[in-house]
């Protein structure tokens, strides 16, 4: 468990983290043709993310083979919302519109838009507060830590460091999707890396959820060397009291000139000290 922590959140409320909080737990995402082979080598994952992108609506409950991380970016009525939450039969996680934040359309990033994402985001909420399975469902906004930290250009909108751009003031924890830089020249330093995703949360008061976590090789390596960093930043994960962190194990979207981003952990000291971060946590 995590040793006791406190600080104090942006309206003076001072809050403790103490070692009655759950343990940090350690899930993946992977495609869905993928479940079989990665169920195979991460059988105690916590959570896989399953996805229900634009157009797809809500998706279809247990089809993965752990307890599953739902994120949908429909809007729907919350009478269906509401009759879909009937459908979870165990422990389900609840994103709407994971990455809202890192839309580049100027239309995405007025006030206008934040305030009708805002306003979803707390009507369901509401319905998940008030369900008969509410015991089952952890609600998680989902933020980017790159959209987040970066720096806007000229007609570019990015976070400039201020988490609160696309806070919308509920969620059962502060979820952040978070990645190493892909064209580093090596691994960041844990507790240099965690340190804005830790101070988002610690801002309104609620446990630290990396949903996706991920790098890919790095400097040459050839697994040794993200194994290893892979044990330190899970490691500071659990010092510092977070929820839990999912291990990205898929391809990223190409790069500014095309280039294929590779997260999936197929080499084996990475693979090995994933699933071995996975028993010990979960």
């Amino acid at each position: 468990m995590p040793a006791a922590a406190s600080f104090t959140g942006p309206d003076g409320t001072r809050w403790t983290l103490t070692a009655e909080q759950p343990a940090t737990r350690f899930g993946l995402t992977c495609a869905a043709e993928d479940y079989k082979t990665h169920a195979a080598t991460f059988p105690r994952a916590a959570f896989c993310r399953v996805f229900a992108g634009p157009g797809q609506g809500l998706p279809k409950l247990g089809r993965a083979p752990w307890p599953e991380w739902v994120s949908f970016k429909d809007p729907v009525p919350e009478a269906t919302f509401d009759t879909w939450l009937y459908t979870a039969t165990k422990p389900t996680i609840i994103t709407f519109r994971h990455e809202r934040d890192n839309d580049k359309a100027a239309a995405a990033q007025t006030k206008a838009a934040r305030a009708d994402h805002f306003a979803r985001t707390r009507d369901y909420h509401d319905v998940i507060a008030g369900h008969v399975n509410r015991p089952l469902i952890t609600h998680i906004p989902v933020q980017t830590l790159q959209w987040t930290m970066a720096k806007s250009t000229p007609g570019l909108a990015k976070g400039d460091g201020d988490w609160r751009t696309w806070w919308a003031g509920v969620g059962d924890g502060f979820g952040l999707d978070s990645y190493v830089d892909s064209w580093a020249k090596g691994y960041p330093d844990p507790g240099k890396w965690l340190g804005p995703q830790f101070e988002m949360a610690e801002g309104v008061g609620r446990r630290l959820w990396l949903a996706e976590l991920g790098s890919v090789l790095l400097g040459g390596d050839t697994g040794p060397g993200r194994a290893a960093w892979i044990r330190d930043v899970t490691a500071m994960l659990r010092e510092r009291g977070a929820a839990a962190a999912g291990w990205w194990c898929a391809i990223g979207k190409p790069g500014a000139k095309g280039e294929v981003r590779d997260f999936h952990l197929s080499d084996e000291p990475s693979a090995t000290a994933w699933r071995e971060v996975i028993e010990r946590g979960n």
